[in-house]
């Protein structure tokens, strides 16, 4: 699997891998429903939620591509 890249804006995450969804939910991000989700990249929101950014790009890299 290709690793997310911390840089990638976090709906253009939820858009290519849509198993996502339920790491931010888990963790109680809002960013799903949330309007800076086209602004915000990976890296700020776990600085936002307090996440270890390693930990969080591991789980949404896990989350795997959307399906072809």
């Amino acid at each position: 699997m290709v690793p997310v890249d911390p840089a990638r804006k976090v709906s253009e995450v939820l858009r290519e891998r849509p198993g996502a969804v339920w790491v931010f939910l888990r963790r109680r991000m809002a960013c799903p429903g949330c309007a800076l989700a086209p602004f915000e990249t990976l890296e700020e929101v776990a600085r936002v939620y307090r996440v270890p950014l390693e930990t969080f790009l591991r789980e949404l890299t896990e989350a795997g591509p959307c399906p072809s």
